[in-house]
C-alpha cells in the first residue's frame, strides 16, 4: 500500500477493541494464537486480554495482539479475528493504538488510556497517560491515540493539561500533587534536622522518586522556588525564613562560631578533615556549619575523607589561579598546588570544586580559568 508518512506507524503490538460473535463457536481465551486479517494483511497473532482471562461469545473487551512481525495499521481500523484450523470466524477488532507498550502491572491504568481514546475525549486521554507515566506523558503519545497530528497537538491541549517541556505534559492534579509531597517532604526534612540550612539535592530527590517522574519533579521544584515557596541554596533547597541557628543553644552558637573562625584563619595551610584523629571532636560542629553553608564540605575522593574549607579561603584561591593563570594558559595540579601554597590533599578536591562551579575546565592533565566571574 502507498500512504503518505507518518499514516502508518507499525509495531508488533497493538491494542484493540475486540468484539466476540455471538456465533462463534467458541471465546476468546487468553494466549489464543488467531489469525488477523487487516486490509490486505494477514498477521498470525497472540491475545493478551485486558482484565479477565477470557471474553465469551458476545462479549466486548480491550485485547492487545502481538505478532513476531511488524503490523502496519492506523487507529480505527477494523480487522477480522479467525481461528488458525479451522478456519472459523472469532469476531472483529478495532485498532486504537499501534505502538503499544508490554502489558505489565500498570495494565488497569492502561484501560483508562484505551477507554479515553474510544470515547475521543481529550482531556481524559490525556489524563490517563499521564497517570500511567507517573506525572508526565509524552506529547507524541497523546498524539497518536488522539488523531492528532504532533504540530497540533501542542497548540491544542485542553484546559488541565500543561506542557512542562519539549514533548512532554502533565495535569493539574498531578503538579498539584507533586509540589505538595515535596514541599511537605522538604518540611519534614527540616522539622527533623533543624541544624541543616537545607535539604541536599539528593535527598530531595528521594523524596519523591519512584512515585514522580523526573521531568515533573524538576518542573515542580522550579515552580516552588519561582512562587517563593521554596528557597535555592548553595547546599539544597529550603523552606523560607528557616534559620538552623534558632535551634540551637547560646553553647552551641559560641562554639560554631570558633570553629568557623579558626577555619577562616587557617585558609588553605593547615586542612581539617574528618579523618584527623586531632579534629575527631570538632567534626560534628564542622558538619553543622557545612549544612548551614557557612563552609564548605569538599569530598577527597582518594583518600576518603571530607576536607573542610572557609568560603573566603576558596574565594582567595579563585581569585589567585585567575590571576596567575589567565586564560588561555594552561595550568597543572601541580602549578596550582605551589601556586596557592598548600597540599596536595586539598588542592585535589578544590580543582575539582572548580571544576564543578563553571571557573575552570580540565583537559586532561591540565587546567584552565575559563569563567574568572563563576560563583564558587
Amino acid at each position: 500500500a502507498i500512504a503518505a508518512a507518518g499514516v502508518f506507524e507499525p509495531g508488533a503490538r497493538i491494542d484493540t477493541l475486540v468484539s466476540v460473535s455471538p456465533d462463534a463457536p467458541a471465546g476468546l481465551k487468553q494466549g489464543d494464537r488467531l489469525r488477523l486479517l487487516l486490509g490486505t494483511a494477514s498477521h498470525v497473532i497472540r491475545v493478551r486480554i485486558f482484565k479477565s482471562r477470557r471474553l465469551a461469545p458476545g462479549e466486548t473487551g480491550f485485547a492487545q495482539l502481538e505478532a513476531p512481525n511488524l503490523i502496519a495499521a492506523f487507529a480505527g481500523q477494523r480487522g477480522i479475528l479467525r481461528c488458525l484450523s479451522p478456519a472459523a470466524t472469532l469476531g472483529s477488532c478495532t485498532v486504537i493504538d499501534t505502538l503499544a507498550p508490554r502489558l505489565n502491572n500498570r495494565a488497569p491504568n492502561r484501560i483508562d488510556v484505551l477507554e479515553a481514546a474510544g470515547a475521543a475525549d481529550l482531556g481524559a486521554l490525556g489524563s490517563a497517560l499521564v497517570s500511567v507515566g507517573r506525572g508526565a506523558a509524552a506529547l507524541p503519545d497523546l498524539a497518536r491515540l488522539s488523531g492528532y497530528s504532533p504540530a497540533e497537538i501542542a497548540s491544542a491541549l485542553p484546559p488541565g493539561l500543561i506542557q512542562i517541556g519539549p514533548g512532554e505534559f502533565t495535569d493539574t492534579a498531578s503538579m498539584t500533587a507533586a509540589r505538595v509531597m515535596l514541599q511537605a517532604g522538604i518540611a519534614t526534612y527540616q522539622a527533623e534536622h533543624p541544624d541543616y540550612a537545607a535539604v541536599p539535592l539528593e535527598t530531595v530527590r528521594r523524596l519523591s522518586t519512584p512515585a514522580v517522574s523526573p521531568k515533573l519533579w524538576q518542573t515542580s521544584l522550579d515552580a516552588l522556588i519561582a512562587s517563593g515557596a521554596l528557597v535555592k541554596v548553595r547546599s539544597g533547597y529550603s523552606l523560607p525564613g528557616h534559620n538552623p541557628l534558632e535551634h540551637c543553644t547560646d553553647a552551641q552558637i559560641r562554639d560554631l562560631a570558633a570553629a568557623e573562625a579558626t577555619l577562616e584563619a587557617e585558609g588553605l595551610g593547615t586542612t581539617r578533615s574528618t579523618n584527623d584523629s586531632g579534629d575527631r571532636r570538632n567534626t560534628a560542629l564542622f558538619q553543622t556549619l557545612a549544612n548551614m553553608g557557612r563552609i564548605l564540605a569538599l569530598w577527597n575522593v582518594s583518600l576518603r575523607q571530607t576536607v573542610w574549607l572557609h568560603p573566603d579561603a576558596v574565594r582567595r584561591a579563585a581569585s589567585t589561579l585567575a590571576s596567575e593563570f589567565p586564560f588561555p594558559a594552561y595550568f597543572t595540579t601541580s602549578q596550582a598546588r605551589q601556586s596557592l601554597a598548600t597540599s596536595r590533599k586539598i588542592i585535589i578536591p578544590l580543582l575539582e570544586h572548580f571544576d564543578a562551579a563553571g571557573l575552570t575546565l580540565r583537559t586532561g592533565d591540565t587546567r584552565q580559568v575559563v569563567n574568572a566571574n563563576a560563583t564558587v
